[in-house]
Order: C-alpha cells, then structure tokens, then sequence
C-alpha cells in the first residue's frame, strides 16, 4: 500500500491552530489528523511524538513574529528615516511589534506557560523578555540616569510588554473587524502613557 505523506508544514498549522486552543493535553493525534486532512499515524510518522510537535509549533509560531533584532531595527528606521523623536519611534515599533503578533501565536505561548514544562515556557517567553530588554535599552539610551531610574524603566517595560500580551490574548473573543475597533484606540493609549511614565526617568 502507497503510503502518503504531506508536508510537516501542513502538520504544524493545524498543531499551532489546535494547541492554542486547547493546549498540549486537549489535543489528541485524532484532532490533528483530522485537521491536517491525514491520518494519526501520518502524523506520528512525522513528529514521533505529540511533546515534538508541540515544540515545533510552538517555534513556528514565534518565529513568525518580530524579534529582538527586528524590534530594534523599528526603533532606528523611525529614528533615521522618518526622523522621528525617540519616544515617538519606539511607540511606533511598539505598535508594529503588536500588531504582528497574532492572537494565536500568543494563545499558544500561554499554553506552554500553563503546561508547566520549564523547556516550553522558556521558548515562549525568552522572546518577551529580549523585547522587553530591547525597549527599556532604547529609553535608558536618551539620557544618563541612576541605578534606580533604570530598575524603574525595565520595571515599566516588563509591565507594558506583558499587558500587550495580555491585550492580544483577549483580542481572540473578537472577530477581527471588532477587534480592530475595540482595541487600537487602547493599545495606542497604553503605548503612549506608559511611554510617557517611562520617559520621566530620563528627562
């Protein structure tokens, strides 16, 4: 018998899909053969184990967001090309940033800090944390300030960067178009308070 195999791509949309929304243990290889169009055994031909699969899917769904790097080269095209003030390029990049990350990535990076395994969470949210340290950086860059000023501005930017998340975890009750309406107009005003709050420090 010809055995058929489809592209592991193909398997991990639909892990990322299932896994987000209902995480590691309420996803069986029925579910994902079911929602990949193949069979259980296909799919355990592919990944030898649901905890692989789900390391995979998680890995692709944060890869398809921004990082570090990414976030800072934001902050220096607003500065360079558009000319913008600091606190006005990295809102812009703070914008940016969010509005790349999609619901679902951040679905299921909730669902490998709720599975308890340390190895998951860590890939899911070390790339928080380098956003974080990219941002509080960018505002330390303005000016000279004391050991104390800067706890307070990585304090403000762990907040701001976890509430963001927090925003995109609840974005998913709504259909896009209402999302879009319910939740700009905060974000910006999160943004740009919290930015406000962070830029005392280095006035």
């Amino acid at each position: 018998m010809r055995i058929v195999t489809i592209p592991k791509s193909k398997i991990v949309d639909a892990a990322i899909k299932l896994f987000s929304d209902y995480g590691f243990y309420g996803v069986t290889y029925m579910k994902l053969a079911k929602e990949a169009n193949t069979t259980a055994p296909s799919v355990f031909r592919q990944f030898k184990s649901k905890p692989k699969l789900f390391e995979a899917a998680l890995e692709t769904a944060v890869s398809q967001s921004p990082d570090a790097a990414q976030f800072l080269y934001m902050i220096h095209e607003g500065r360079r090309k558009q000319a913008l003030p600091a606190k006005k390029a990295i809102a812009a990049a703070i914008l940016n940033w969010y509005s790349s990350v999609s619901p679902q990535t951040a679905r299921l990076m909730c669902q490998a800090y709720l599975s308890k395994n340390k190895k998951w969470e860590e890939k899911a949210f070390s790339a928080l944390y380098m956003i974080i340290d990219v941002l509080a950086s960018s505002v330390e860059a303005e000016s000279p300030k004391t050991a104390k000023h800067v706890a307070a501005i990585r304090a403000s930017a762990k907040a701001l960067v976890f509430a963001l998340f927090q925003f995109k975890i609840s974005a998913t009750a709504y259909s896009p178009q209402e999302r879009d309406s319910k939740q700009s107009d905060d974000v910006e005003l999160l943004v740009h308070q919290s930015l406000h709050g962070m830029f005392t420090f280095v006035a």
